[in-house]
């Protein structure tokens, strides 16, 4: 009997479990090769979708300088078999957010822009639509770059996320505590007076969202407080708004220090 995708998924599967994560790398990645030339003659045996899923994880879990670069380049190719009619390849939300969070988590290949491409990509395709775990990734890659526009363009997700919500009702696209928190730190790349009161404004915006609705996936911790904080303390101006960041920021640790469950750190 030939070997299908299937039996070879479940021995993939078995090697992304191994506590060696980069000897389960090496051995998963032969063993894609392996059905990928197998599957030019006998196409039951080609990789699919769950087949490079497992691809994207070992590369994450790898922990590699080259990971994230790696698994972009993974994504790319099922993409690229996709259009060329290869249906059991096509990615899915799924495999674009372990991508872009790859990215988000990576020190040395951290590309904002290139995790912003991926999801206009997904946003452009009528068979996968970014969550907001998409959304709050891209974010995250903002927060950490140099990029000029990283509050402006943070801003402006969380926004259509939020519209989009709003219209919707899908919970996938509500926007949570960690997404609010990625938005603010964001905003702290280019902490202007008028960024440190709207990092305070949303800051304020998530705390009442809270109260309103005691949703758990909005339940506030020291994150966005700090992040609201260091925006305020870093503001670049002159004295005068200096004094008005300094404003913002005693009411932001009021705020914390009234809060149930949240407290301040050093």
């Amino acid at each position: 009997l030939t070997p299908d995708a299937l039996t070879y998924n479940n021995i993939l599967y078995s090697h992304l479990r191994s506590k060696d994560k980069s000897k389960a790398l090496n051995q998963i990645l032969a063993i894609v090769e392996h059905m990928e030339k197998a599957g030019l003659e006998e196409p039951k045996m080609k990789p699919d979708s769950f087949s490079y899923n497992i691809v994207l994880k070992a590369w994450v879990q790898s922990r590699r300088p080259e990971a994230a670069l790696e698994a972009v380049k993974t994504l790319t190719k099922m993409r690229e078999l996709w259009i060329l009619g290869d249906t059991a390849a096509k990615p899915s939300n799924h495999h674009y957010n372990i991508v872009i969070n790859a990215l988000a988590k990576s020190r040395q290949h951290l590309d904002a822009r290139q995790a912003y491409e991926l999801m206009l990509q997904m946003q452009t395709s009528k068979e996968c639509q970014p969550d907001i775990i998409t959304y709050t990734s891209v974010i995250e890659c903002f927060s950490k770059s140099n990029d000029p526009e990283a509050a402006d363009i943070s801003i402006d997700l969380l926004r259509q996320a939020t519209a989009i919500y709003e219209e919707t009702k899908n919970p996938q696209m509500m926007p949570n505590m960690r997404t609010y928190s990625m938005v603010i730190s964001a905003i702290g790349t280019n902490p202007t007076l008028q960024n440190v009161l709207t990092a305070r404004e949303l800051l304020v915006e998530l705390l009442e969202s809270y109260d309103e609705t005691q949703d758990a996936d909005l339940a506030p911790n020291a994150f966005p407080f700090n992040y609201a904080l260091n925006c305020a303390a870093n503001c670049i101006g002159s004295s005068t708004e200096k004094i008005k960041a300094f404003q913002s920021a005693a009411q932001t640790y009021n705020d914390l220090r009234k809060r149930e469950n949240v407290t301040p750190d050093s």
